[in-house]
């Protein structure tokens, strides 16, 4: 009878382990840490192929472009709610800028607020660029609809081409900002500076 119970644990073992490692395969595989910068001036990668400024982001936007995130306007080491983000690129002639907003309510009259040297302008949820830039050009793609309250909204994504020529040579600070009222009607924003080496 002893090697009944012995045949037994022994199966039990077997089958918890198999359970086991098929629970495994069923957790989601953990999220990519996010690249970080190094200290100084951004180098702007240079887009491998073709970016279609179309507000969808191509493999590009996530694989090669510098990725900076927001923080809080009032806490640099808190990370902006809603959530924000800038991206870059660069062709032979343009600054390719791509920027994210986590948003509930989605406004046609929100903005990003941007300067990159003496360049200075807004770009809103419509992907209208004030004052407007010779030569640019800008896509919007949203999930969700604008100016529909009482709905939930998720996101908008902005992808921008901005002709080297239209900004000054050498070093140049940059910075990106926005503020979101979301659904609880409190006003937040967020902001993220720094600087772009030589394009």
């Amino acid at each position: 009878m002893a090697w009944r119970a012995e045949l037994l644990v022994a199966i039990s073992l077997v089958a918890c382990g198999k359970r086991a490692s098929t629970d495994e395969q069923k957790k989601p595989l953990p999220a990519p840490a996010p690249r970080v910068l190094p200290p100084g001036p951004i180098a702007v990668p240079r887009a491998r192929a073709p970016i279609p400024i179309d507000g969808e982001w191509e493999p590009a936007w996530n694989d090669v472009a510098a990725r900076m995130i927001f923080h809080a306007r009032d806490a640099v080491s808190t990370e902006a709610r809603p959530y924000s983000e800038m991206r870059l690129l660069r062709d032979r002639d343009a600054l390719l800028v791509g920027l994210y907003a986590a948003d509930e309510e989605i406004h046609s009259n929100e903005t990003f607020d941007v300067t990159i040297g003496a360049l200075h302008f807004t770009v809103d949820a419509t992907g209208a660029i004030a004052p407007p830039i010779a030569g640019a050009k800008s896509a919007i793609d949203l999930d969700g609809t604008r100016d529909q309250p009482g709905d939930y909204d998720e996101e908008w994504k902005l992808e921008l081409s901005i002709p080297l020529s239209a900004l000054g040579a050498g070093e140049q600070p940059i910075k990106a900002s926005r503020c979101d009222t979301p659904k609880d009607g409190i006003e937040r924003c967020g902001e993220w500076s720094g600087a772009l080496a030589p394009l």
